[in-house]
C-alpha cells in the first residue's frame, strides 16, 4: 500500500473513532437542550485529544522524525487547523440550521465533511510536515 492510501486509512480510522465520540455528545447535550452551537463545539472538542495523539504517533509517523514526535510546536499547529474546523463546522452546524432549517443531524453531517477535508489537508501539510507539494 502506498504512503498517501495508508495514511487515508489510518486518518479514516482515527477520524471514525474521534467522530463516533464526537457525535455522541452531540447527540447527548441536545438532547438536554444545550444550544446546537454549544453542543457541535463541545462534541468536537471531545475527539482532539484522540486525534492529536493517533495522528502523531500512527497516522503520519515517519520513522525516526520529528513528525512522529508530540511537540509544543505540533500541538500549536493542530490546534489551529482543528481550531479552524471546530469554527467552520459549528458555524456550517448552526448557519444551515437557521437558514434553511434543516434537520441538525443533517447540519451536523455537512458540517462534519467540511471538517474532515480540512484536518487531514492542514495535519498532513501544516502541522506533522508529511506532505509534499504537488
Amino acid at each position: 500500500m502506498s504512503a498517501l492510501k495508508t495514511e487515508l486509512f489510518r486518518f479514516g480510522v482515527t477520524g471514525c473513532l474521534s467522530t463516533a465520540v464526537n457525535y455522541l455528545v452531540y447527540l447527548l447535550l441536545c438532547a438536554v437542550s444545550l444550544p446546537l452551537y454549544a453542543a457541535s463545539a463541545a462534541g468536537y472538542c471531545t475527539g482532539l485529544g484522540i486525534s492529536y495523539l493517533l495522528g502523531a504517533k500512527w497516522v503520519f509517523k515517519k520513522d525516526n522524525s520529528k513528525a512522529s514526535k508530540i511537540s509544543g510546536k505540533t500541538a500549536v499547529r493542530f490546534i489551529v487547523v482543528y481550531g479552524v474546523s471546530g469554527l467552520g463546522m459549528s458555524g456550517i452546524v448552526e448557519g444551515l440550521y437557521q437558514l434553511f432549517e434543516l434537520d441538525y443531524r443533517i447540519c451536523w453531517l455537512v458540517g462534519a465533511a467540511f471538517a474532515i477535508a480540512n484536518n487531514f489537508i492542514g495535519s498532513k501539510f501544516f502541522v506533522f510536515g508529511t506532505g509534499r507539494a504537488v
